[in-house]
């Protein structure tokens, strides 16, 4: 009896190992035949690359390069071959390298590897080009797009100019209005055109491009999910409205930017798609929008420094006053995080800003997001404001001087704090640590804080009676206001602010 009891034991065993065997095999099978997006970044960091969290806009705008030139299947090999070899690309890569080095040949297929390498440079120059100023010579964000694309065609040895000839906003109630928009787009575009699209909301951007009767969609999330041959979508418009609600997150209201991007485009293009604006202005209604992330058309417009959308919304709202004190300071800060100019000088003229409203995630007043970000021509912006609070305290008791004097981005712009001290900046005030402007300078060696401040230091008389500066995160019981001789003196507003 105890025999039988062994073998159905023995047999049960067999069983179980089978099924993991193939459990496992069908684990392997579908990570081959996925490319996920944690997979690129797993590959950016191997190689060292700098990037956000996600590289969801640089992917988009390397694939509209060269979608605009007709080009994309070179891409979507590049994909394959990263697909096919995303678990050992980097030790192929590193034999190739090492063939290189010994002076050997390298074959056809070895140089699409070396190519893979120059793609992933590619996508982290267009997600995150503040980080590669050294390689732009000059401080860019994303919405610097047409510097950024002449950049990936060096990189890539493109030598056709590709450039984004027109941008545009839409805010999109429902569906049917989404599939309208969409009808007549591709009823505007015609199939010689070569115009790809990068649509993005505040946090994710896919491409698009006309196909046929259709659209091609591309989405760094959903790579080879229609079929295992390619990494795109193909979609009618009421496929695409559903997709572009899934990709953004939002199941009913669409608001989402669109770069239109090509090589050399006729004027006979621009002036069809600009019909658009015509088609579809912005409405009394649409104003106060904002997706499912309480992120408002007025503010995904300022971040794309749509100065269009942007002063249309402004003048419905100055008309009917729509929209809050928090929703304007939602759009500033966007705007001052994209170092959009003329937006920033459209919305400081709006009807209930409020220049030192706490914005942001970190709640700080716009000219102290400014300084954090090192950004001169909005520091002046600011600064020329009336009632502006030069000495606006943030959580950490920091002044927008003591931001500037931390900021990685002011190490060489001695003009910024100039201004900020000719401006009435005070030197003597200390953080909730006991550290006071120049300190935080020299702990970061910011040399050109610690130089204009020692100047400065050195130049002004102490002052008989020292303020306590004005904090944004506490009582106006704690916080005293000065004598009216005090210009930064200042009423704490109660609302509060959304990232």
């Amino acid at each position: 009896m105890i025999y039988v009891v062994y073998l159905l034991l023995m047999v049960a065993t067999i069983i179980v190992v089978k099924r993991l065997l193939v459990t496992n095999s069908e684990s392997l099978t579908t990570n081959s035949k996925y490319l996920k997006h944690s997979d690129i970044l797993s590959l950016l960091d191997y190689f060292d690359y700098v990037h956000d969290d996600g590289v969801c806009f640089g992917f988009t705008v390397t694939w509209a390069q060269d979608a605009a030139l007709d080009n994309d299947q070179s891409f979507y090999q590049r994909l394959n071959l990263i697909r096919q070899h995303k678990h050992h690309i980097t030790s192929k890569i590193e034999r190739i390298n090492l063939k290189i080095k010994s002076k050997e040949a390298i074959n056809w297929y070895e140089d699409q590897l070396l190519d893979v390498q120059s793609f992933f440079e590619s996508v982290c120059l267009a997600q995150s080009p503040e980080e590669y100023d050294d390689v732009y010579a000059k401080r860019l964000n994303q919405t610097n797009i047409d510097t950024i694309l002449s950049l990936i065609r060096h990189k890539l040895a493109r030598n056709n100019h590709v450039k984004r000839f027109l941008l545009k906003t839409v805010a999109l109630d429902t569906s049917e209005d989404a599939i309208d928009y969409f009808t007549q787009l591709h009823q505007l575009l015609k199939m010689t055109d070569k115009v790809s699209m990068v649509l993005s909301c505040e946090n994710h951007a896919v491409g698009l491009k006309k196909l046929d009767t259709h659209w091609l969609f591309i989405d760094i999330n959903k790579l080879y999910r229609q079929n295992d041959e390619y990494p795109y979508l193909i979609l009618n418009h009421e496929g695409l409205v559903a997709q572009l609600s899934e990709s953004f997150s939002d199941k009913q209201r669409l608001i989402f930017n669109t770069d239109f991007i090509a090589a050399h485009p006729s004027l006979e293009l621009k002036r069809r798609l600009q019909q658009l604006n015509d088609i579809y202005p912005v409405f009394r209604e649409q104003v106060p929008y904002k997706n499912s992330r309480e992120v408002g058309f007025l503010a995904i417009s300022a971040q794309n420094g749509e100065e269009r959308t942007v002063r249309q919304i402004l003048n419905l709202h100055n008309n009917f006053d729509y929209l809050s004190p928090a929703q304007i300071s939602d759009a500033v800060s966007y705007a001052i995080g994209n170092n959009q100019k003329s937006v920033i000088n459209l919305l400081i003229k709006a009807r209930g800003f409020k220049i030192n409203y706490p914005c942001g995630s970190e709640k700080l007043t716009p000219l102290a997001m400014a300084c954090d970000y090192g950004y001169l021509d909005l520091v002046r912006i600011f600064l020329a404001c009336d009632d502006v609070m030069i000495d606006a305290r943030n959580k950490d008791g920091r002044t927008p001087l003591m931001l500037a004097c931390q900021s990685p981005y002011t190490h060489t712009n001695t003009v910024l704090f100039k201004e900020l001290l000719d401006a009435g900046a005070s030197l003597t005030l200390v953080d909730k640590n006991g550290e006071d402007a120049l300190t935080l300078a020299e702990n970061v060696s910011n040399s050109a804080a610690i130089s204009i401040l020692g100047k400065f230091r050195v130049q002004r008389r102490p002052l008989n009676a020292v303020t306590t500066g004005h904090s944004l995160f506490t009582t106006k019981e704690y916080t005293r206001l000065r004598l009216d001789t005090d210009k930064n003196a200042f009423l704490v507003s109660t609302s509060t602010s959304k990232l």
